[in-house]
């Protein structure tokens, strides 16, 4: 069918941001099934050796489950959910609905540093609840895709030895 791609100067953007991060985390959410986005998704993850989570009340399978990078669902309790996402300094929500419930407690979900990249198909889901430093209109799986595209060029050399580094840690903690 017909995809809607983002706009390429805010994926590299997106890309460098990643690239760059030091504990980069992905919300993966319904709207990463919908698209059809599990595999791009788990690609970005191993690429980026970011840990994922799938959005609070998930009705799809957003990401599989024995992933070892698959940190399991968020809460939708705000205290629970800032818990897990604590020292992630780069989060990229993708097609995510669901997470408003995690916003009325005292808790703010977020560290106020934490720096935000969504990305979804439909624009009223763009800072709804946080504010969002880069918003990309695309289809989840054609974002994912451009994104993996884009963060060929920058993760190489030095970034890459850092990113291996990172996976195998990520990889270590979820197992434990």
């Amino acid at each position: 069918g017909w995809r809607v791609r983002g706009d390429i100067v805010e994926i590299e953007s997106a890309a460098t941001m990643l690239a760059n991060a030091r504990n980069p985390v992905i919300i993966s959410g319904d709207g990463c099934a919908r698209s059809g986005a599990l595999t791009e998704v788990v690609r970005l993850a191993e690429t980026l050796g970011a840990r994922v989570y799938s959005e609070p009340l998930n009705s799809l399978l957003v990401f599989p489950m024995g992933h070892p990078l698959y940190a399991g669902a968020l809460f939708s309790n705000a205290r629970q959910t800032r818990a897990l996402l604590e020292g992630a300094d780069v989060i990229l929500l993708v097609g995510t609905t669901n997470l408003a419930p995690l916003v009325y407690t005292g808790t703010g979900l977020l560290s106020p540093e934490t720096r935000l990249i969504q990305i979804d198909a439909d624009p009223r889901e763009f800072g709804k609840n946080y504010p969002v430093e880069l918003a990309i209109l695309a289809d989840p799986r054609c974002g994912v895709e451009q994104l993996l595209d884009a963060l060929g060029p920058v993760t190489a050399g030095a970034v890459s030895e850092m990113i291996t580094r990172r996976r195998a840690a990520t990889v270590q903690a979820i197992s434990e």
